[in-house]
């Protein structure tokens, strides 16, 4: 877990987050090699926890209903 919260954040430093920052640069190369090294860790958890690809799918979907949901509810 802490890995991917690594991975997170030097992917977020290849971003352009700090609007008080004149000079940012955004190295989409660089951002785009720290997704994928999230992507790892992310599958990685995933098949720890015994979850198969099928899991995965219909968990997303049910959350993601339940995130439309709430957003037309005012949550």
């Amino acid at each position: 877990s802490l890995a991917l919260i690594d991975e997170i954040m030097e992917a977020l430093n290849e971003t352009q987050w700090k609007p008080w920052k004149k000079q940012q640069k955004f190295n989409e190369t660089k951002f785009r090699n720290e997704l994928i090294d999230v992507w790892h860790f992310v599958i990685n958890l995933t098949l720890i926890s015994g979850m198969s690809a099928d899991d995965v799918i219909i968990a997303f979907k049910e959350k993601n209903m339940e995130n439309h949901e709430r957003q037309d509810n005012g949550y």
